[in-house]
């Protein structure tokens, strides 16, 4: 009975191919299987696989076109016949203990996938045996993932370490090969990066994980590898694919960890904009812009103007800023409007209109300068009795805006229609401040964080 398959992706790595499959038929795991798919490598990486394959009979040997890593990887495990698999890239090794206590943890628990960490190390390259490991270790999540010999499903990982220690890579888990195929797991082809949607996939699906502190995988870093290599309009391309097939997995599951898989990809989308106009890729490809946009709305799922939510615009409006004006100058004059009618909205709801109405604003930072410019330009002027606070002021006379400046405790007598808590960072703060003077006397309303107006 095989216990695991081991897929090990190739092209191009023959001087670590050895130090990688040794690492992997040392194991003090025998009941294993090994295969390399050589992904049409155009060094003697192939050659040195069939010498390894004429010692080691449980090692399998697969040729086929270059056609990248996630199809490479497919290729392995449509082969595979182990109870689990594991992914591990042919530039790393692995600890030799390592797949005999990852499967006791997953055998023994009924796991779908287990969860380990990697040391990481830079190679001399002119001196094969002097390594420098990389430090800090952004694979060293030990004192991060508080769970100890816990079971937990991987929506919930997601969800509570996502902002923490995000790290989509295939060599950090150990899988259940049933759970892949009866979910008809696979890898995006063709592309770079295919490890996001793999990684969120699973998670989303996994009902049952677990995590063992321990770091089995030791990955080397290259200059010439995919994640050490220049960034070029192919990467940000490759990005764009794997967003996109993102947002597929909005109702994976019943939808179970879409907020998260949505802010990964929303993130990445924002990190592409960022490189590409850094290196000025949008004088190159005139469509790249375009395409980015056209990405964030399909992650989003709705036209530009079908969006009712202000943090997308705002996040779109950002976007855009990235590219160059004659690009997209229709469509972020469309974002413009709908931005400015969302807006409008959320001001409308504000008591400013009314001249009965005495409104207290507390904040008079550049968040305040911003709303109140664009309360102007989408409303019109104030005509509510309005005058503001702030925590600590002493000079009665101070004025901001034309509008009267009071210390926030002085209140007590005052009739208040309405205070308007105007801060994008401290809000929680000035709220805590008036309910302890005034408990719940006082209408307040966080402009940014419950009324979400975002400039």
């Amino acid at each position: 009975m095989i216990k695991t398959s081991i897929v090990i992706p190739v092209y191009n790595t023959a001087p670590y191919l050895k130090e990688c499959i040794d690492s992997v038929l040392n194991q003090t795991q025998k009941e294993i299987e090994v295969i390399a798919v050589d992904d049409g490598s155009t060094d003697n990486s192939l050659e040195i696989l069939h010498e390894l394959q004429k010692r080691h009979p449980q090692l399998t040997v697969i040729h086929q076109e270059n056609r990248g890593v996630g199809d490479a990887r497919n290729t392995g495990m449509a082969l595979a016949t182990g109870e689990y698999i594991y992914f591990l890239d042919s530039d790393d090794y692995i600890a030799e203990n390592a797949l005999e206590i990852c499967y006791a943890c997953a055998s023994g628990n009924n796991l779908d996938v287990v969860l380990f960490d990697s040391v990481t190390f830079w190679e001399d390259p002119s001196d094969a045996h002097k390594r420098v490991r990389v430090s800090p270790n952004p694979y060293d999540r030990h004192e991060i993932i508080t769970e100890r010999e816990e079971v937990f499903s991987g929506a919930y990982f997601l969800e509570k370490y996502y902002k923490k220690i995000y790290r989509a890579s295939a060599c950090l888990v150990y899988c259940s090969l049933r759970f892949l195929k009866q979910n008809h797991v696979k890898f995006l082809p063709n592309v770079y990066f295919e490890d996001h949607e793999f990684h969120c996939r699973i998670m989303t699906l996994a009902d049952r994980v677990m995590y063992i502190p321990q770091m089995f995988n030791i990955g080397r870093c290259r200059k010439d590898s995919i994640m050490g290599s220049e960034f070029d309009i192919k990467r940000a391309n490759d990005h764009l694919v794997v967003i996109r097939a993102l947002a597929d997995l909005r109702n994976l599951n019943n939808g179970k960890g879409w907020y998260v898989i949505k802010e990964i990809a929303l993130n990445l989308l924002m990190y592409v904009a960022g490189v590409c106009g850094e290196k000025k890729f949008y004088t190159q490809d005139k469509q790249l812009s375009k395409r980015i946009l056209e990405t964030e709305l399909k992650v989003f799922g709705k036209n530009i103007e079908d969006i009712e939510d202000m943090d997308e615009i705002c996040h779109i409006f950002c976007l855009c800023e990235n590219f160059l004006d004659a690009d997209l100058c229709g469509d972020k004059k469309r974002i413009k409007n709908r931005y400015q009618q969302l807006l409008t909205v959320k001001f409308q709801s504000l008591p400013l209109k009314e001249s009965s109405n005495r409104v207290v604003i507390y904040g008079c930072g550049e968040y305040t300068k911003k709303w109140m410019a664009a309360y102007k330009e989408c409303i019109g002027d104030i005509s509510a009795e309005v005058f503001f606070v702030e925590t600590d002021v002493e000079n009665e006379d101070k004025e901001y805006n034309g509008f009267p400046v009071k210390n926030v405790k002085s209140l007590e007598n005052e009739r208040i229609d309405m205070i308007l808590i105007s801060s994008s960072k401290y809000e929680q703060e000035m709220k805590d401040i008036i309910s302890k003077y005034y408990k719940d006397r006082f209408l307040t309303v966080m402009l940014y964080g419950e009324l979400n107006i975002k400039l």
